[in-house]
């Protein structure tokens, strides 16, 4: 990754992931835009995510959608006069950043699933 990608995911506000489904499985862009700060919002799993249930990293329901239609107007609803909750989800993305996918919160999960499996 170029260090310009990184720079633009910092830069933006907010992140628009479009899940994951059977037929669309992209596994790295939402935990690259979460380690910048960046809020993401996205469409619910269609598959069953429930080992790490992804859409429950986020803190408010407006980030998290049924449909990719529903996306379009809860951009539209945080675009317009809703600064400070964006600030506050970047915020918390950071934090979910730091307390999930840092190296040691990384290891230990990697670690209590060995564990699991012996």
């Amino acid at each position: 990754m170029s260090r310009r990608y990184y720079d633009a995911l910092s830069d933006a506000r907010v992140f628009i992931y479009p899940g994951i489904s059977r037929h669309h499985w992209e596994s790295k862009r939402m935990w690259e835009a979460l380690a910048c700060a960046c809020a993401v919002m996205i469409c619910r799993p269609q598959l069953d995510t429930s080992d790490y249930p992804i859409d429950e990293l986020f803190p408010d329901p407006l980030l998290v959608c049924d449909t990719p239609t529903a996306i379009v107007p809860n951009c539209t609803e945080m675009l317009m006069g809703m600064e400070d909750e964006v600030a506050q989800w970047q915020q918390e993305a950071a934090w979910v950043a730091y307390t999930y996918f840092t190296p040691v919160p990384i290891a230990r999960y990697a670690l209590h699933k060995i564990l699991e499996v012996s």
